[in-house]
Protein backbone atom coordinates (compact mmCIF):
# COMPACT_ATOMS: atom_id res chain seq x y z
CA UNK A 1 0.00 0.00 0.00
CA UNK A 2 2.97 2.23 0.19
CA UNK A 3 3.03 2.56 -3.29
CA UNK A 4 -0.47 3.63 -3.55
CA UNK A 5 0.33 6.54 -0.79
CA UNK A 6 3.25 7.59 -2.72
CA UNK A 7 1.44 7.43 -5.83
CA UNK A 8 -1.52 9.51 -4.57
CA UNK A 9 0.77 12.14 -2.29
CA UNK A 10 2.71 13.31 -6.48
CA UNK A 11 -0.74 13.47 -7.85
CA UNK A 12 -2.10 15.91 -4.99
CA UNK A 13 1.21 17.25 -5.31
CA UNK A 14 1.31 17.68 -8.97
CA UNK A 15 -1.92 18.67 -8.59
CA UNK A 16 -1.81 21.69 -6.21
CA UNK A 17 1.55 22.54 -8.31
CA UNK A 18 -0.87 23.11 -11.18
CA UNK A 19 -3.45 24.78 -9.32
CA UNK A 20 -0.60 27.41 -8.08
CA UNK A 21 0.57 27.94 -11.55
CA UNK A 22 -2.62 28.33 -13.32
CA UNK A 23 -3.74 30.97 -10.29
CA UNK A 24 -0.29 32.77 -10.62
CA UNK A 25 -1.11 32.87 -14.82
CA UNK A 26 -4.36 34.51 -14.27
CA UNK A 27 -3.02 36.99 -11.82
CA UNK A 28 -1.18 38.50 -14.96
CA UNK A 29 -3.99 39.10 -17.14
CA UNK A 30 -5.04 42.71 -18.44
CA UNK A 31 -7.41 43.99 -15.50
CA UNK A 32 -8.89 47.33 -16.76
CA UNK A 33 -10.81 49.85 -14.38
CA UNK A 34 -12.29 53.40 -15.42
CA UNK A 35 -11.44 56.45 -14.22
CA UNK A 36 -13.01 60.06 -15.10
CA UNK A 37 -9.97 62.80 -16.23
CA UNK A 38 -10.44 65.49 -14.03
CA UNK A 39 -7.78 67.33 -13.82
CA UNK A 40 -8.15 68.23 -17.96
CA UNK A 41 -10.88 68.38 -20.50
CA UNK A 42 -9.70 68.24 -24.17
CA UNK A 43 -10.78 71.04 -26.12
CA UNK A 44 -10.49 74.14 -28.60
CA UNK A 45 -10.09 77.19 -27.19
CA UNK A 46 -11.71 80.97 -28.58
CA UNK A 47 -7.93 81.69 -30.51
CA UNK A 48 -7.95 77.81 -32.18
CA UNK A 49 -5.38 78.86 -34.67
CA UNK A 50 -7.46 77.23 -37.71
CA UNK A 51 -10.64 79.36 -36.26
CA UNK A 52 -12.48 76.13 -35.30
CA UNK A 53 -15.48 76.44 -33.27
CA UNK A 54 -14.57 75.98 -29.13
CA UNK A 55 -15.53 72.65 -28.10
CA UNK A 56 -14.72 70.19 -25.26
CA UNK A 57 -14.30 66.50 -24.70
CA UNK A 58 -14.94 65.14 -21.40
CA UNK A 59 -13.07 62.05 -21.71
CA UNK A 60 -12.42 58.40 -19.54
CA UNK A 61 -9.41 56.59 -18.99
CA UNK A 62 -8.89 53.24 -19.56
CA UNK A 63 -6.42 51.94 -17.36
CA UNK A 64 -4.45 48.85 -17.10
CA UNK A 65 -3.75 47.96 -14.23
CA UNK A 66 -0.14 46.76 -12.90
CA UNK A 67 0.31 43.16 -11.16
CA UNK A 68 -0.29 42.76 -7.29
CA UNK A 69 2.34 43.84 -6.04
CA UNK A 70 3.18 40.81 -3.83
CA UNK A 71 3.79 39.21 -7.02
CA UNK A 72 5.31 41.85 -8.87
CA UNK A 73 8.97 40.93 -8.14
CA UNK A 74 8.53 37.31 -9.68
CA UNK A 75 6.20 38.52 -12.83
CA UNK A 76 4.94 41.26 -15.24
CA UNK A 77 1.23 41.76 -16.14
CA UNK A 78 0.42 41.48 -19.77
CA UNK A 79 -0.55 43.83 -21.93
CA UNK A 80 -3.99 44.69 -23.15
CA UNK A 81 -3.63 44.13 -26.77
CA UNK A 82 -6.37 45.18 -29.52
CA UNK A 83 -8.53 46.78 -26.98
CA UNK A 84 -11.98 47.96 -29.03
CA UNK A 85 -14.70 49.91 -27.56
CA UNK A 86 -18.05 50.57 -28.02
CA UNK A 87 -20.75 53.05 -26.41
CA UNK A 88 -24.35 52.99 -25.35
CA UNK A 89 -26.47 55.93 -24.06
CA UNK A 90 -29.43 55.24 -22.04
CA UNK A 91 -31.64 57.16 -20.56
CA UNK A 92 -30.87 57.40 -16.75
CA UNK A 93 -34.58 57.31 -15.10
CA UNK A 94 -34.75 53.72 -16.45
CA UNK A 95 -31.88 52.84 -17.98
CA UNK A 96 -33.70 52.16 -21.54
CA UNK A 97 -31.22 53.04 -24.37
CA UNK A 98 -31.50 56.17 -26.38
CA UNK A 99 -30.32 54.53 -29.39
CA UNK A 100 -30.64 50.85 -31.07
CA UNK A 101 -27.64 50.21 -31.93
CA UNK A 102 -23.71 50.94 -29.82
CA UNK A 103 -21.54 53.49 -31.19
CA UNK A 104 -18.09 52.00 -31.91
CA UNK A 105 -15.58 54.32 -30.07
CA UNK A 106 -12.63 56.55 -31.00
CA UNK A 107 -9.28 55.50 -28.78
CA UNK A 108 -8.02 59.27 -28.58
CA UNK A 109 -4.26 57.78 -28.80
CA UNK A 110 -5.02 56.27 -31.87
CA UNK A 111 -4.24 58.26 -35.45
CA UNK A 112 -6.90 60.83 -36.54
CA UNK A 113 -8.74 59.12 -39.47
CA UNK A 114 -8.19 61.28 -42.90
CA UNK A 115 -11.16 62.69 -45.00
CA UNK A 116 -10.46 61.73 -48.83
CA UNK A 117 -13.09 63.04 -51.08
CA UNK A 118 -13.03 60.29 -54.12
CA UNK A 119 -15.14 61.45 -57.34
CA UNK A 120 -17.26 58.64 -59.27
CA UNK A 121 -17.27 57.73 -62.46
CA UNK A 122 -20.48 59.93 -62.91
CA UNK A 123 -19.15 63.11 -61.44
CA UNK A 124 -20.49 62.83 -58.20
CA UNK A 125 -17.95 62.69 -55.06
CA UNK A 126 -18.85 60.86 -51.78
CA UNK A 127 -16.42 61.34 -48.72
CA UNK A 128 -15.13 58.31 -47.66
CA UNK A 129 -12.79 57.99 -44.20
CA UNK A 130 -9.53 56.64 -44.75
CA UNK A 131 -6.44 55.36 -42.12
CA UNK A 132 -9.51 54.57 -39.83
CA UNK A 133 -7.84 52.77 -36.61
CA UNK A 134 -10.14 51.18 -33.93
CA UNK A 135 -8.05 49.40 -31.55
CA UNK A 136 -4.97 49.75 -29.64
CA UNK A 137 -2.84 48.00 -27.03
CA UNK A 138 -2.43 49.46 -23.77
CA UNK A 139 0.65 48.34 -21.72
CA UNK A 140 0.44 47.31 -18.07
CA UNK A 141 0.72 50.82 -15.72
CA UNK A 142 -0.66 52.88 -18.84
CA UNK A 143 -4.05 53.57 -19.89
CA UNK A 144 -6.18 54.75 -22.83
CA UNK A 145 -8.65 57.65 -23.39
CA UNK A 146 -11.59 57.78 -24.68
CA UNK A 147 -13.84 60.64 -25.22
CA UNK A 148 -18.10 59.72 -25.33
CA UNK A 149 -19.44 62.54 -26.32
CA UNK A 150 -18.88 66.04 -28.18
CA UNK A 151 -20.26 69.74 -27.19
CA UNK A 152 -19.97 72.87 -29.50
CA UNK A 153 -19.96 75.87 -27.86
CA UNK A 154 -22.92 77.89 -29.96
CA UNK A 155 -24.94 74.39 -29.57
CA UNK A 156 -26.97 72.99 -26.47
CA UNK A 157 -26.87 69.19 -28.31
CA UNK A 158 -23.81 67.16 -27.82
CA UNK A 159 -22.66 63.84 -29.57
CA UNK A 160 -21.74 60.99 -29.32
CA UNK A 161 -17.93 60.96 -30.72
CA UNK A 162 -16.30 58.35 -32.38
CA UNK A 163 -14.07 58.41 -36.20
CA UNK A 164 -16.74 58.68 -37.91
CA UNK A 165 -17.38 62.48 -36.75
CA UNK A 166 -15.32 63.08 -38.80
CA UNK A 167 -17.65 62.82 -41.93
CA UNK A 168 -19.73 64.89 -40.15
CA UNK A 169 -18.18 68.46 -38.82
CA UNK A 170 -17.38 66.32 -35.76
CA UNK A 171 -21.55 66.43 -35.29
CA UNK A 172 -22.77 62.61 -35.86
CA UNK A 173 -26.54 63.41 -36.59
CA UNK A 174 -27.23 59.83 -36.01
CA UNK A 175 -25.51 59.97 -32.05
CA UNK A 176 -27.34 63.53 -31.87
CA UNK A 177 -28.15 64.32 -27.99
CA UNK A 178 -30.31 66.84 -26.93
CA UNK A 179 -29.97 69.15 -23.88
CA UNK A 180 -30.47 66.45 -21.05
CA UNK A 181 -28.88 64.26 -18.77
CA UNK A 182 -27.59 60.99 -20.25
CA UNK A 183 -25.83 57.78 -19.32
CA UNK A 184 -22.62 56.81 -21.66
CA UNK A 185 -21.74 53.46 -20.90
CA UNK A 186 -18.15 52.19 -22.45
CA UNK A 187 -17.40 48.35 -23.22
CA UNK A 188 -14.06 47.61 -23.91
CA UNK A 189 -12.93 44.09 -25.29
CA UNK A 190 -9.84 42.74 -24.86
CA UNK A 191 -8.35 38.58 -25.85
CA UNK A 192 -11.60 37.18 -25.51
CA UNK A 193 -12.84 39.72 -22.04
CA UNK A 194 -14.94 42.40 -21.46
CA UNK A 195 -15.12 45.13 -19.08
CA UNK A 196 -17.84 47.92 -18.56
CA UNK A 197 -17.85 51.30 -17.32
CA UNK A 198 -20.93 53.88 -17.07
CA UNK A 199 -20.72 57.54 -16.38
CA UNK A 200 -23.41 60.68 -16.67
CA UNK A 201 -23.15 62.62 -19.36
CA UNK A 202 -24.21 66.56 -17.98
CA UNK A 203 -25.63 68.27 -21.13
CA UNK A 204 -28.87 70.35 -19.18
CA UNK A 205 -25.76 72.72 -18.07
CA UNK A 206 -23.41 75.56 -19.43
CA UNK A 207 -20.76 74.89 -22.14
CA UNK A 208 -18.24 75.32 -19.22
CA UNK A 209 -20.28 72.85 -17.15
CA UNK A 210 -20.14 70.30 -20.12
CA UNK A 211 -18.53 67.03 -18.54
CA UNK A 212 -19.50 63.49 -17.31
CA UNK A 213 -19.96 62.13 -13.98
CA UNK A 214 -19.68 58.81 -11.95
CA UNK A 215 -22.87 56.95 -11.16
CA UNK A 216 -23.88 54.93 -8.30
CA UNK A 217 -24.70 51.65 -8.61
CA UNK A 218 -28.30 51.63 -8.34
CA UNK A 219 -28.16 53.65 -11.68
CA UNK A 220 -25.84 51.17 -13.12
CA UNK A 221 -27.96 47.94 -12.72
CA UNK A 222 -30.74 49.87 -14.53
CA UNK A 223 -28.69 49.86 -17.90
CA UNK A 224 -30.16 47.37 -20.53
Amino acid sequence: MNWLHGFLNNLLAGVFGILIVLTLERQRRPRLVFKIKTDEVLGLPENDLLGRMQCRWPTVEVHNLKIHRWLSWVYSGDPAFACRAWISFHNPTDGGRIFRNEMIARWHEADQPRVMPIRKPDGTVVVLLEGVQNAIDIPTGECGTIAPVYRAKDSESCYGWNNESYLHSWQHPLWKLDKGRYIARIRVVTGGREFVGAFKVINDAPFDDFRIEEIDEETRKKLK
